[in-house]
Formats: structure tokens, sequence, C-alpha cells
């Protein structure tokens, strides 16, 4: 009646055997083992693609500081309530959402959007990833550890190209519930178990995914499941002892423990072979670098200029007429900007626009932005999407006639393409008028027939229609240097017939030459931060270089205080006037030299040479609008048109048309008109042209003159009005006329 103890073990110890050796069973066993390493492959694919997607909403959301107060937490449903930051990542999160309302059905009191922005910790970038986890229940922990939550992300979050394929995804999940996670038999039919591993193959080899190595080492082992193989893999024999083993664990708890064990054993060797190999690697490169220390130093130097640069040099279909080598060496690593690249990304990747113009005032860096997308291969870099797109790049200088030569620049472009677009070289090459432009002097001769026949024509006739292609155009203000025949003319007369497809992207100064006669549906770029994050660039730059404790100790010398970094920082910030380029060149100088009111050499020089771009030509020019800076040195504040025009005693309609026209045409290079208001671009130039330096002599300004003309017009102002004048105007005469230290004016004044 009652069986022995050794009876019933040896009875369990049968049926455990069966169950073991049952098919089923082991199909079960072996989709988990699938479904494991499935997870760990998807795992490390979006940890890695969760890192770039952090950075590219970092781009998106700088220039505001990090929230302080946790609004996710004080306000989660009063959004309106929440802080500038916040505001703006919610709507970065919104915009990679793939459905409509789905922002509001994220429980942010859960989240913490302090860390936003701020770091980039594990915790951080779980939130990132959680935001799009549907039900997560604890955003700051990882949840990729059951494959539901990764398809989840797929399916809710833009980002990630795999979830517009939504039937592959639910099969996934069907894959996970309804033969694992739900199945209580533990057992699956061999037709279905190939059928899941089929599923899990195809979501590994989806095109965005299966270049991670995880997920190629795990598209081996699901083949090797395939086959009579799985019945030796190691995993498969272990779990099939431990899942039939009877106790009151279920089976989820089984594997979880089982695989937990497997991770920590796996860990624990990985990091003894680890620093096996770390050391014999160590040895080695140290041998390798002493034996080869110059030839190296040399290769790594070309390697890292030339490599994955588009720099048009290029000997197919032709021998290119012109690459740019050369001028984008001479920019080093680009400090900041990336705020701007990622708006110019989004706007020429993700619009009907036919380009964007990036206007700015000398020394902003727009020329090391080129560069910087021009060499941009890192997938990781805000410039990656628009350099992935780059088809042809061109820099004028003012200085060298060969860029500004409209001929070389459609041939360039044409040969760059035909590169970079096989099918547009085949068109070229079958055309009998491209090539009767393009492989002769023809090009150079009548540059508009050339881009109609060597390039319009062409690009018309592709079947293979490219969803972007991007022409990258640098200092088009320069480009008009040549006479009326230049490249901007050109490219204004044949953008608007060029295919959709094909887009450009522009820098200039901020001239209106430019910025008010842009081809039709080419923008300027506008961000109302503009200023603001161009300061935060600088004050990332200066933060950087205050690092160094040399340097801080002698920036304390030459303060005379012991100031916190902010506030020196603060300080620069103002001198330098949002002008990278003379912080660069100036803040070492500055260091040697021990006084911020010296400029250096080299600014000098870069000065002299834009004053001689514009006004050498003609010193008359020049002598036409001295008078105007005159004023500008010695005001005190940024005056009216209207003041100049009194200033100046302008009292005729020609005149003051003139004067405009000067204001809007070669004075737009060095001088700004915001709400009605004239000023320097940099306060530093104003401090050059009226030093009286010996090579600037032809362009030297007196700020004497200037009080003069202000000073007789408030003395002549105050004769007419007894009485009537304000004590701020009065004061602005008193200034002007002390400054000006003439006898004559001074008796005027006493005399009123």
């Amino acid at each position: 009646m009652f069986k022995s103890t050794k009876q019933k073990k040896i009875k369990m110890a049968t049926t455990k055997d069966k169950f073991v050796s049952d098919e089923k069973f082991k199909n079960y066993v072996s989709l988990v083992v699938a479904l494991k390493f499935t997870k760990d492959g998807l795992k490390d694919y979006v940890q890695n693609e969760i890192s770039k997607f952090y950075v590219l909403l970092s781009n998106r959301c700088a220039g505001f500081l990090p929230c302080k107060l946790s609004c996710t937490k004080t306000n989660p449903t009063k959004h309106a309530l929440w802080c500038d930051s916040c505001k703006k990542w919610r709507s970065e999160f919104r915009r990679h959402m793939r459905y409509p309302g789905q922002v509001n059905r994220v429980k942010w009191e859960m989240f913490d959007s302090r860390t936003w922005g701020k770091d980039s910790k594990q915790q951080t970038l779980n939130q990132i990833m959680n935001v799009y986890v549907h039900k997560c229940p604890n955003p700051t922990e990882s949840t990729m550890d059951d494959i539901i939550n990764i398809v989840s992300l797929f399916e809710n979050c833009l980002y990630f190209d795999i979830g517009n394929n939504k039937a592959l995804l639910g099969k996934v999940r069907t894959v996970r519930n309804q033969h694992f996670a739900h199945n209580k038999t533990s057992m699956v039919e061999e037709k279905d178990f190939r059928q899941c591993l089929k599923i899990l193959i195809s979501v590994l080899r989806e095109k965005s995914i299966k270049h991670n190595e995880k997920c190629k080492e795990a598209v081996h082992v699901l083949h090797d499941l395939k086959t009579e193989n799985r019945f030796q893999n190691n995993h498969v024999v272990d779990l099939q002892q431990v899942i039939a083993e009877k106790n009151r664990e279920n089976t989820s708890t089984k594997i979880e423990k089982y695989f937990q064990e497997k991770d920590k054993r796996h860990l624990t060797d990985k990091k003894i072979s680890t620093w096996s190999i770390w050391i014999v690697t160590i040895i080695s490169v140290l041998m390798f670098l002493c034996v080869f220390y110059s030839n190296f130093q040399e290769n790594i130097y070309s390697i890292s200029t030339n490599k994955d640069c588009i720099t048009m040099d290029f000997s197919f279909p032709w021998e290119s007429d012109l690459d740019f080598l050369y001028y984008i060496k001479t920019h080093g690593t680009l400090i900041g900007r990336e705020w701007l690249i990622e708006d110019i990304s989004y706007q020429l990747l993700h619009t009907d626009y036919r380009g964007i113009l990036i206007a700015a005032e000398m020394g902003f860096g727009k020329s090391a932005i080129v560069s910087k997308i021009t060499c941009d291969s890192d997938k990781l870099s805000p410039g990656y999407p628009i350099h992935s797109k780059l088809m042809s790049v061109h820099l004028c200088r003012f200085d060298s006639y060969i860029t500004l030569n409209p001929g070389i620049f459609v041939r360039n472009m044409a040969g760059s393409i035909a590169v970079k677009f096989p099918e547009f070289g085949n068109i070229i090459h079958l055309d009998k008028m491209a090539q009767e432009y393009l492989f002769t002097k023809r090009c150079f001769e009548d540059p508009r027939g050339c881009f109609d026949f060597g390039i319009l024509g062409p690009l018309q006739k592709v079947l293979n229609i490219p969803d972007t292609m991007i022409i990258m155009v640098d200092a088009l203000d320069e480009c008009i240097e040549r006479d009326k025949d230049n490249i901007f003319t050109l490219l204004y007369e044949k953008i608007p017939r060029l295919p959709a497809f094909v887009k450009f992207l522009f820098t200039s100064r901020n001239i209106s030459q430019i910025r008010e006669r842009l081809p039709p549906g080419v923008i300027l770029y506008n961000n109302q931060r503009f200023k603001e994050n161009a300061e935060l660039d600088i004050k990332r730059y200066l933060e950087k270089r205050l690092q160094n404790d040399t340097i801080r100790k002698q920036l304390n010398i030459i303060m005379f205080s012991e100031a916190k970094s902010e506030q020196q920082i603060n300080k620069l910030v103002d001198i330098v006037d949002g002008n990278f380029l003379f912080l660069i060149n100036a803040f070492d100088f500055w260091m040697t030299n021990g006084d911020f009111h010296q400029i250096p050499d080299t600014l000098e020089h870069i000065y002299e040479l834009n004053l001689e771009r514009v006004f050498g030509k003609s010193q008359v020019t020049f002598e036409s609008v001295r008078s105007i800076l005159e004023i500008l040195c010695a005001s005190l504040n940024q005056p009216t048109v209207n003041d100049v025009y009194n200033y100046l005693n302008l009292t005729e309609q020609d005149e003051k048309l003139h004067l405009s026209r000067l204001l809007s045409g070669d004075l737009s290079h060095f001088l700004t008109r915001e709400s009605g208001r004239i000023g320097f671009a940099h306060k530093r130039f104003a401090d050059l042209l009226s030093s009286n330096k010996k090579f600037l002599n032809k362009y030297y300004v007196s700020a004497y003159n200037g009080h003069v003309r202000i000073s007789k017009y408030w003395i002549e102002k105050l004769k007419h009005r007894k009485g009537h004048i304000s004590r701020i105007d009065f004061i602005y005469m008193v200034y002007h006329v002390a400054n000006c230290q003439n006898n004559a004016l001074q008796k005027m004044k006493r005399g009123n």
C-alpha cells in the first residue's frame, strides 16, 4: 500500500528520464536557448544604439541647462509648468515616437529628468530607453533582459528602423509568448520550433542589426540549433536536467537562475582571460612603438587628416580640377556647434527645403563646421547624417581665383557625383552633349551650359532616385568676389530646376547681398537661441582650457583675483564678444603676455586681410565709410540709422540712400544691424581700427573725430531746445565733448 522512499525516487527518476528524452521537450529547451542568445544579441545592439540616440537627443537639447527640480516628479501631468529643459526633452522624445499620443501614456512621475543631458551613466540611458517601453516598471533599471521589452522599444521608437516591420516584430512576440512564456506543457512541435528559429534569425539579420558582432554570434548559434548538433549544445543538455528537476520553483525561475549562474561564471573567466591578454598586448605594443615610432608618427598624421574626408580629390571619370585638402586641414578640432549641425541635419533630411544658409559674422567658425562635416565619418557624430549624403564640396576663397571659377565648380561637382553615384556616371558617358562639355574646355567657357548638359540633364534621367544628395558650398560671400558671372548667380538660376532630392548647404558672412537674395526653396538658418548657444560653446572651450592648473593660476594673476572659474569664464566671454576665432587666437597670447587689451599679431593680420578684401580695390570706398566708423568707435551705445544721419548732417534723400547702401553692402562684413541699431560685429575690431597701428594707417579710424561730430550735433540741438533736453541726452553731450578735448566746443557747451 505504501511505497518506500527508494521506490518513489526510482519512479521520479524514470519519469524525469522520459520527460528529458521527449523530442518536443528538447525542442522547448532549444527554443529557450535560442531566445536567450537572440535577446543577448539584440540587447548589445540596443545598448550601442541607445548611446548614439542619447547623443542625438543631447545635441538637440544643447543650450538648455539640466533640470534642477525634477519636473517629471514635481509636476508629472502639468507639462506647462516644466522648465525649458524638460519641455525640450519631452518634445524630442515625442518627435521620435512612432504613434501619436504615445507621449501622454508615459508615466513621467517614475522618471528623473535631472539626469537628462547631464551625464551618460547607465541609469540615464535606461531612462531614455524606457520612455518607449510599454508599462515599464522601473525606468532607471534596464528592462532589456526580456525580449518582449526590446520588441516594445523597436515598435515605439522611430530611431530604430526595424520598427517599420510590424509583422516581423509581431511574430517575435508570438514566439516569446505562445511557445515560451505561456507554454504550460514545456513542449514544442518540430515544425513550430523550426518556424520560431526562422523568425528569430530574420530579426538578427535585419539590415540595421546584422552588423552587430553579438547578433552575428547569435545567428551562428541558432543555425546550430537547427541541426542535430543542438542535442550536444551544453546549454541544451544542462537546461533539460534543470527544468525537468521536480521542485517548487516554476520553469521561468529555473531558467533565469541557470543563466544568471552561467553569466557570472563567464564574466569571471573573461576577467582572468582579459588580464592575460592585456599584459601580452601592452608588452607587444611597447616593443612596436620603440621600433617604429618615427614612421608611426608620420603615418598616423597622414591617416587622420585624409581618411574619409570628402576633399574632391578623384581621378575618375577625369582628373579633378581642384581638391580642398589643404583648406580642410587648416581647421583643428571643432569645439561645440553640435546643436547647429543637428538642426541643419534635420532640416535638410526631413523637410522639403532645397537648401539652408548658415549666415554668421567673421570668427563664428563657419568654415570649421564645413571641415567637420566633410570629414565626419564617425556614425556617432552629429555631422554624420549630412556626411553620408554628401556628394560634392566647394570652398570659395576670395584670394584664390581658381576657387571662384564657375566652370571648375560645375565640372568638379559633376565628377564627384559620378564617383559616388555610378548610374549618373554611366549616363554622362553615354550622353554626347554631356561629354562635349565635361571632357573638354567648353565647361570653363560656358559654365551655365555645362551645368545644364553635364548635371541637370543627366540627373533628370536617373531611374534609381536617391533619397537625398547634398552639395556643400562654403563662403558664398567670397564666391561673389569674381564678377557678376559667379558661382552664386549660377546656383541662384539653376537650383529651382534641379530634382528635389538634390539639396544644398551654404555658409556665408551675414551680408545682405547673400542673405536677401537666396534661391527659391533655400532658407536662412534661424535659431532663437543662436547667440546663447554660441556663448555656451565658448564657455565649454574655456572650461576645458581651465582644467589645466597652470593656466588657471596664470589667469588668476592676470585678473588680480582668485575668482571662481565661472566668473572668470563669463568675463572672458564678454571680452571676446562671441568670436571663437578671436578667442582661439588670443587666449594663449594673453596667458603669455598678461594683457587682455593687447591683440595678437595673427588676429591683426586676419583683420587686415579682410579690410583689404573689401576696401583694397578702392581707397575711395573706404574714405566714404570712414566717418561712419568714426562715429561708431566714439558712440557710448549702438546708434540708430537716424542718429547716424543726424551726426553726419545728412538731409538729402540721395545721401541717406547712399549711406543705407553702404551699410547693406561693404560695411555689412564688419557691422551688424539689429532692431534698427548699428554696431560693430566684434568690439575688438573697433579697438584695432582706432589703435593707429602702422600697417593699418590707411584704415585708421579716429574716435576723436567721432566725438567731435557727435558733440557738434548735441550742442546744436541744445541751442534750439533750451530747457527741453533730457538728462540722458545731456550726459551724452558732456561725455563726447570731454572726450574730444576741443576748446571751441568746450566754449560752445559753456555758452549754452
